[in-house]
């Protein structure tokens, strides 16, 4: 009985911390050396450094524009990102980028008519919103 309840309290917690896990396995808490690793392997490079601001391009990747990271002052941990997207010619930005999230942060969102996003609530203080700006589409996580 107790090896069940480990195993499910296990499986809990691998599914809490991979919600909170985002696009380009980006995940709130990690550091600055850390989250440049992973976008490395992902053939993003460091553009601009300014303070706890970090900014990834790709110039080979199509679709994604730049990606914007900010640490914390506190801790100097990852606490807000985001990824700007490329509107596509033969594809739906939108279709891919939401398919994605639902993928990785199920499909519990709301849908903010008035400023047209989506948003879904991973806890009480950490968030996504999804949705257009003039130019890009844009997935922001977010810390309150």
């Amino acid at each position: 009985m107790k090896k069940l309840i480990y195993t499910l309290l296990a499986l809990v917690f691998a599914t809490v911390l991979s919600a909170q896990t985002g696009l380009f396995n980006l995940s709130y808490g990690m550091d600055a050396d850390e989250a440049s690793e992973i976008l490395s392997e992902s053939g993003f490079e460091l553009y601009i450094e300014n303070g706890n601001r970090l900014s990834f391009i790709d110039y080979d990747n199509y679709y994604v524009d730049e990606i914007v990271l900010n640490f914390s002052d506190y801790d100097g941990t990852l606490e807000n990102w985001v990824v700007y997207y490329l509107q596509q010619d033969d594809e739906d930005i939108e279709d891919l980028v939401l398919d994605a999230l639902i993928e990785r942060h199920g499909d519990d969102f709301a849908v903010d008519f008035y400023n047209e996003v989506f948003i879904w609530e991973l806890d009480d203080i950490h968030t996504i919103v999804a949705g257009w700006d003039d130019y890009y589409l844009y997935v922001e996580y977010s810390t309150e």
